[in-house]
């Protein structure tokens, strides 16, 4: 029996530090992204109520606008809203994010 290792896992070992020095970083591989994405939500969860939580969630919507799969990008920005609900929209990015990926919303 073949294991294969689960790309969320391998991403969620990283520190928190090694997730925000990769939200810059983009990988090709369609299971690295989702990885990623699963890594940074957990990231959005972690913050949630910090001082640096806007900051940090700026450049997760900085780094989905950014993404190569666009509908992994709305996945990304769709899970954080589930975690910060309203605030969302308040944070600078997201105007940002919102007119970068329009096409694919109303596409």
């Amino acid at each position: 029996m073949l294991l294969i290792p689960c790309p969320y896992l391998l991403v969620n070992r990283f520190s928190h530090f090694e997730l925000d020095a990769i939200i810059n970083s983009i990988s090709k591989g369609l299971d690295l992204q989702y990885a990623i994405c699963a890594a940074l939500t957990d990231r959005v969860i972690d913050v949630k109520g910090t001082n640096h939580a806007e900051k940090v969630w700026d450049n997760i919507l900085n780094f989905a606008k950014n993404f190569p799969q666009k509908e992994l990008g709305v996945m990304l920005v769709s899970d954080m809203q589930r975690v910060i609900d309203g605030d969302i929209f308040t944070i600078s990015e997201f105007s940002d994010w919102a007119n970068k990926i329009a096409d694919v919303m109303f596409d």
